[in-house]
């Protein structure tokens, strides 16, 4: 795949952070082209999988996540290179950028951040009812949270339970130590109308204090959350698109002249 750029920094981030949505579908064409742009570690990382559908949900994935960049780089997708942080985070090795990115994907949703000189994390989940959910949030989730969680009645413990993991997961990413970070080291906010924040850090409520954390809607059915350090930055959420619109041109052409006035502000302006 070689998304050519339409021109110089067709999306402008400014000191906003972009998130954008994309369902990972597409024609077996654009499978192809996302394949041939794979860098050597994603298409071993494709192979891994079992399934054919998880395996076109990756690709599609990061070919989005390389037509998205091309546009704020001004460069051809295939002049991008990835390198990877001793964590494992990805990040731009060239050109040489203060641009800053993290996506995830689940089942068929990805979801991209973009920021100027700020690493961010993201995170998107399919909600969903999990047989084993009460398990998973003793052993992983701090105290405060479980026992938020299980204060609940059942039939609204799984947006609450996605919600937290959402965040916790946008932590990990944005800080980039993977699971190297225990899950239950810090405490985040998971009860309905809570806002999205961080509480502590290690028993450490001031450290908790230097990290923004906004929840969002994806599309019906996930959930997403973006944490980053530092002072606030507005959030701009963009309308999910499809992949297969994405990787064509014409179509981010539209995305960006167009969907302007249909994003959605989820964070403050930077005061």
């Amino acid at each position: 795949m070689d998304v050519a750029p339409l021109q110089p920094r067709v999306f402008a981030l400014g000191e906003e952070i972009h998130i954008w949505s994309v369902q990972l579908r597409g024609s077996d064409e654009h499978v192809a082209r996302c394949s041939v742009a794979a860098s050597v570690q994603e298409s071993q990382r494709a192979e891994q999988f079992r399934f054919q559908h998880l395996r076109r949900a990756f690709l599609l994935a990061h070919g989005s996540a390389r037509a998205l960049l091309a546009q704020y780089l001004g460069i051809s997708g295939a002049d991008i290179e990835f390198k990877y942080k001793p964590r494992g985070k990805p990040y731009i090795g060239s050109p040489h950028t203060n641009l800053c990115f993290n996506q995830s994907h689940s089942g068929e949703m990805a979801v991209f951040a973009f920021a100027a000189g700020c690493e961010v994390g993201v995170d998107v989940e399919a909600v969903h009812s999990l047989p084993d959910m009460d398990d998973l949030a003793a052993h992983f989730f701090s105290r405060e949270e479980a026992a938020d969680l299980f204060s609940m009645p059942i039939g609204s413990r799984d947006q609450a339970f996605f919600a937290a993991w959402t965040r916790k997961e946008a932590y990990i990413k944005a800080v980039g130590d993977g699971l190297h970070i225990p899950l239950d080291s810090f405490r985040v906010t998971l009860l309905p109308g809570e806002d999205a924040r961080l509480v502590h850090i290690g028993g450490d409520a001031q450290a908790a204090g230097a990290w923004r954390m906004h929840a969002f809607h994806p599309a019906e059915g996930y959930l997403g959350a973006l944490a980053y350090a530092g002072r606030r930055r507005n959030v701009r959420l963009f309308p999910a698109m499809e992949a297969s619109a994405l990787l064509d041109s014409p179509a981010v052409k539209r995305a960006s002249h167009c969907r302007e006035r249909e994003t959605e502000d989820i964070g403050e302006i930077p005061g």
